[in-house]
């Protein structure tokens, strides 16, 4: 009985206002004809006109309560939605920061703080074209802000792929980025840019036997191993692990029968020799 009016009640909120509109207007057009059709009865015309306020205060009640009902509904959805996109804007591997219509940044995620070597806090004080980014072209020329890909986006109207920028730190060595921009058509936003370090991948294979599919998810566990008591302490891949990604890398290893490839990435980053 319970999940029956549950059910019920579920099918109510998914009614269109636009129906609900439609029943005091046909309450309205049933009393007129009974009005007219009893107007020489005193008795009938004040029946009438006793049920149709009466109806009307009920539809008015319970209106209210649908309106509400709806749009607690609609609250709850946009938390989750709101929930979902923050977990996935925190969590991408990719940078990304968010402008205003004037190229002020106001948003970073996580990943934008760690390649841009910009703490969140100075991320948002800055603008998209500020003179504290030292950007530089392939051949190492300094590249003009008109040419940043954000700046484009934004001035452009259009998205931007794939810009090449080398990001100056304060030492004089030089973070390759793959930069893109894409404008926001929401109001008070300007243009959404996605940064990516560029990278060098180091790839090592055997031939020997596959990894067994239930060891693979523990490899990189500390103090795991699959040798006798005595001959390994496990730590071996945790510290290789550990020393890819101080250095902002990743490490990676697929197995399948005759070959087990282990995959180094670090970003790509150029010295300066002076």
């Amino acid at each position: 009985m319970v999940f029956k009016w549950q059910s019920q009640r579920s099918c109510l909120y998914d009614l269109p206002l636009q129906w609900l509109m439609f029943i005091p207007f046909g309450l309205q057009i049933i009393g007129a004809v009974g009005l007219v059709s009893c107007f020489s009865n005193y008795y009938w015309t004040l029946c009438i006109s006793g049920i149709m306020l009466i109806v009307s205060m009920a539809f008015a009640v319970l209106g209210t309560y649908w309106i509400r009902q709806a749009l607690k509904k609609i609250k709850v959805s946009l938390k989750k939605s709101e929930q979902k996109y923050k977990v996935l804007f925190e969590s991408l591997p990719i940078g990304i920061s968010v402008t205003d219509p004037e190229g002020n940044l106001i948003e970073g995620n996580p990943a934008s703080e760690a390649i841009l070597t910009v703490p969140n806090q100075e991320l948002t004080e800055r603008t998209y074209d500020s003179p504290e980014w030292q950007i530089i072209r392939f051949d190492g020329s300094p590249m003009p802000t008109s040419e940043y890909a954000s700046v484009r986006a934004l001035t452009e109207n259009r998205v931007i792929d794939n810009i090449k920028m080398g990001l100056l730190d304060a030492d004089g060595n030089v973070r390759w980025l793959s930069v893109s921009a894409d404008p926001i058509p929401l109001k008070g936003y300007g243009v959404a840019i996605a940064s990516q370090a560029g990278q060098i991948v180091v790839e090592i294979t055997n031939s020997g036997e596959a990894i067994p599919e239930e060891i693979m998810p523990r490899l990189f566990e500390p103090f795991f191993t699959t040798k006798p008591r005595g001959e390994g302490s496990g730590l071996g891949l945790d510290i290789v692990r550990q020393i890819v990604q101080k250095h902002g890398g990743d490490i990676q290893v697929s197995s399948q029968i005759g070959e087990t490839t282990f995959s180094v990435s670090l970003p790509l980053i150029v010295i300066d020799s002076k």
